[in-house]
């Protein structure tokens, strides 16, 4: 809705400006101020800074510094080297947080492979302790709808220019730990708080990918 109302209001000031001659209105501010606009928009709906919502940030701030002259020659060089430093910085923090999330490595996980292809598994096994999931260029759909839970199970997802898809039951809880880079993740499954339910956690990395659990 908000993109929408953006688009209505630039479209508006458009037309305005057509139908009235005496108005006068310097679009070259309009763009910069819609980016950080939209994205303080994101950063306060979401109550964090993601990789996604900096880069626009900083996009908008750069080119209304720009268009005000604040920025000049030679400074005006220095635009990709801060967009390198501020993606790097995004990476760096969330690959401390990776590497805590998948510090403990189990041998006795089952890996599932969609490396340019597709591959459909239904899971009923009682013994099923967990998954490596490798969707590259390709896709891996796992359905654990039929699936109960005997203990605690981890499934580790990794989704590169590829997608997983992740289908659950509603009989036990879910932990959700997500990274991606210029991809993405979401969780649309319902969770179950119910303490006595094992759990069920899911870790997804994904670049220029994504994981779905439904």
């Amino acid at each position: 809705m908000f993109i929408g109302l953006i688009f209505i209001i630039i479209g508006a000031l458009f037309l305005i400006s057509i139908l009235v001659p005496n108005f006068s209105l310097n679009f070259s501010y309009l763009f910069p101020i819609v980016l950080i606009i939209g994205a303080l928009y994101y950063i306060i709906k979401g109550k964090r800074f993601t990789l996604a919502n900096t880069t626009v940030l900083f996009l908008g701030i750069w080119f209304l510094l720009e268009v005000l002259n604040i920025i000049s020659e030679p400074y005006d060089d220095a635009f990709l080297p801060i967009l390198l430093i501020i993606i790097g910085i995004f990476i760096v923090i969330e690959s401390i947080k990776v590497k805590k999330v998948f510090k403990r490595k189990d041998n006795n996980l089952k890996n599932y492979y969609g490396i340019f292809s597709g591959l459909e598994e239904r899971v009923t096994d009682t013994n099923f302790k967990g998954a490596n999931i490798y969707s590259v260029f390709g896709g891996v759909d796992l359905d654990l709808r039929n699936l109960k839970l005997q203990k605690d199970i981890t499934i580790n997802c990794y989704s590169i220019f590829g997608g997983t898809s992740i289908f659950v039951s509603n009989n036990y809880k879910i932990k959700f730990n997500s990274f991606a880079l210029f991809g993405g993740n979401e969780n649309k499954a319902l969770n179950d708080n119910n303490k006595k339910n094992y759990t069920l956690t899911i870790n997804c990395i994904s670049i220029f990918g994504g994981t779905e659990v439904n």
